[in-house]
This record gives structure tokens, C-alpha cells and sequence, in this order.
């Protein structure tokens, strides 16, 4: 079981991560690295039983919405 101090602690800190990814540009390095992140913390906590598999698709999509609005800001193409 998970101490719910620890996973509280933590989802915050993706929050801090996922809203300064949101400050970013696609033309930044920043931009990159705080997708890294949010990527491998999603991962991390879902290995450590800190999240479930259907909390890492929140997350996931929480990081897509914002992917989705640079793109719309930048007027970047998504994937085909």
C-alpha cells in the first residue's frame, strides 16, 4: 500500500512539472525536456504502485490537452 502523503506529494509535483511544460514553446529545448519528464514520471509512478494503469492514462491525457493547445497556438501539425 502506498502512503497516501507520498502519492499526494507527488501528483503535486507532476501538477508543478505539467504546468510549466504548459509555459513552454515547441520551439524550446525546455519544451522537450519537460515532456522527458512528465514521460518518465508518469512511468515511474505507475511502477512504483504510486498511480494505477488508469491514473497513467489521466496523466497521459492531462500532458495530451496541452500538447494539443501548443499545437493549436503554434499552428504545428499533429502526428499522421
Amino acid at each position: 500500500m502506498v502512503d497516501e502523503n507520498l502519492k499526494a506529494s507527488e501528483l503535486e509535483r507532476f501538477a508543478r512539472n505539467l504546468e510549466n511544460f504548459a509555459k513552454t514553446n515547441p520551439g524550446e529545448e525546455m519544451y522537450y525536456r519537460f515532456h522527458g519528464i512528465l514521460e518518465g514520471q508518469i512511468v515511474t509512478l505507475e511502477c512504483c504502485g504510486v498511480i494505477t494503469s488508469q491514473g497513467a492514462v489521466k496523466l497521459h491525457q492531462q500532458m495530451a490537452e496541452v500538447v494539443r493547445s501548443k499545437r493549436v497556438a503554434t499552428q504545428q501539425p499533429g502526428p499522421v
